[in-house]
Parts: C-alpha cells; sequence; structure tokens
C-alpha cells in the first residue's frame, strides 16, 4: 500500500498539505459526532489524553514518535484527535514489533483475523493484499499449527497469538500509569460511543461492536467465548468486580485494542485514544 503511493503522492499534495488536511478533516468529523457532548468534557479529555503522551516512551516507534513530535494543536477536538492518534500509532508500533519477534509476515494476522471473526472479504481488500499472497499466508498458518485444515484457528494458535496481544498490551501500558480509571472512563467513554455508532460492524480496523468489551472475553476456537483469568484479574486491580460477562464470537478482542480497561460498571471498557477516535 506504502509503495504503490510513494512518492507520487509527494506530487499531489506536500507533507504540510497533508496534514493540514488529516487534521481537518479528523475534527470536523468529530465536531459532528461529538455534537452532544459538552466542549468543556471534549476539553477534559483531550488534557488526558495529551498527559498521557507525555508518558510515551518512544525509542523503536517510528509512527508514534513521528505524531508525537507534531504541534500540539489549541483547539480542543483537534487537540483529542492528535493525542489519541500518536497513542494509536505508539501501540500499533508495538503490536509490529510483537507480531515480527513471534515471526509472523506482515499478511498473516490478518488472515488469522479473518479466520476468527472479521473475514477475507472485508480484510483483504482493504490492506491491498493479492490472492496469491493471502492464500501463502494461509498456508504457513496451517503448517504452524495455528489453522486446521479448514482454516479454522486451532487451540495452540488462539494460545500463541494471546502471548502477543499481552506483549502489546504491556508494551503500550506506560502512558497510563496513575490515570484515574473513573475519571477516564467518565470522560472517554461518551465520545467512544459517540464514535463507534457511526461505523459498521464489519470494518478493515477490527473495532469492536457499540459497548461491548472487546478485551474481556476471547472466542475459543470451537466458537464460544471465554473470560480471561488476566481481565479478571485486572478489572478487580483497577476497581472492578471481576465479574466480566462472556461476549458472542463476533464480538471478539478487537486486533489493536489498547491498555488498560477501565471500569465501567461491572465490566472493564476499553476507552483508549485508539478506540475513541480511529476512523
Amino acid at each position: 500500500m506504502v509503495a504503490r503511493a510513494l512518492p507520487d503522492v509527494w506530487e499531489r499534495a506536500s507533507p504540510a498539505q497533508t496534514l493540514t488536511a488529516r487534521l481537518a478533516g479528523a475534527t470536523g468529523a468529530l465536531a459532528r459526532l461529538t455534537d452532544g457532548i459538552p466542549t468543556s468534557a471534549v476539553g477534559a479529555a483531550a488534557d488526558l489524553l495529551t498527559e498521557a503522551v507525555s508518558r510515551l516512551d518512544l525509542a523503536g516507534r517510528p509512527l508514534g514518535a513521528a505524531n508525537a513530535a507534531l504541534p500540539v494543536p489549541r483547539d480542543p477536538l483537534a487537540r483529542l484527535w492528535q493525542a489519541a492518534t500518536t497513542l494509536r500509532e505508539h501501540r500499533g508500533d508495538g503490536h509490529v514489533g510483537a507480531l515480527v519477534a513471534a515471526g509472523l509476515s506482515g499478511c498473516e494476522p490478518l488472515v488469522w483475523r479473518a479466520a476468527r471473526d472479521l473475514g477475507r472479504e472485508v480484510l483483504q481488500p482493504n490492506r491491498g493484499w493479492t490472492d496469491e499472497e493471502w492464500n501463502a499466508a494461509t498456508g504457513r498458518l496451517v503448517e504452524r499449527g495455528w489453522l486446521d485444515g479448514h482454516h479454522t484457528p486451532t487451540a495452540t494458535g488462539v494460545a500463541a497469538y494471546e502471548r502477543i496481544e499481552d506483549v502489546t498490551d504491556n508494551a503500550a501500558a506506560t502512558a497510563w500509569t496513575g490515570v484515574d480509571p473513573e475519571r477516564a472512563s467518565a470522560l472517554l467513554a461518551p465520545i467512544a460511543h459517540a464514535c463507534r455508532a457511526a461505523l459498521p460492524l464489519a470494518n478493515p480496523i477490527g473495532l469492536p461492536a457499540h459497548g461491548s468489551d472487546s478485551t474481556a472475553a476471547r472466542p475459543d476456537p470451537g466458537g464460544t467465548t471465554r473470560v480471561t483469568a488476566s481481565a479478571r484479574a485486572e478489572s478487580r486491580a483497577i476497581g472492578g468486580s471481576g465479574d466480566l460477562t462472556p461476549l458472542p464470537p463476533s464480538l471478539s478482542r478487537c486486533s489493536q485494542s489498547c491498555s488498560p480497561r477501565f471500569p465501567q460498571a461491572e465490566t472493564s471498557s476499553p476507552v483508549c485514544g485508539w478506540w475513541t477516535t480511529r476512523r
């Protein structure tokens, strides 16, 4: 996707023009989506995420570092989006590192996600992989024992990918040190819900359904869900009851769900910047 766009794209718009258009488009979309949320609440949420960005370790995080280096906007919505984008890309950099360390290629995680819940027809065209590349990646996952002969996830694959997600979560957790969970949930959940409601259930970025806790319940190969012990423990550690309700397989863990999971009522709710404003 990058190779086919560069360097031709710079003949159409400069980097500065592209950044300006990106921020204007994101801010305009957020203005419509958060129309019913008080400006003061949006500003407080932006301040919270901007503070979280200030705690990031950007070593080895090229996309996170690039976004963190941009000027902090004064407009609350623009500041909210910029901070959320930096947190999202910081976590994404860590996720790529965890995938590479596990010996996965760029296409294999998408094949894995398609086998679990999203579907090839959603992910493959949006990510630009050819049929030959997709089929080859599927074959490699079968050889690894992650998929069976019917291209269904195996218990071995589920366990291996959970370890990758745990590594990613731990690497992204520094930003949330010292953040009050109840305040974060109160500020970010309304914005997250407003944004998520505008997006289709099946989407190429793996967002969970509106109102779901994508991190607490994860699908087993047979199509059932399980609430992980780590999710229960985390819920208790940050003030929840630990009594997390399992979800149907279609509402499984988001491919880029962030840490931490803040408690809301008696469940934990992902209210990170990526889930809040990713479009």
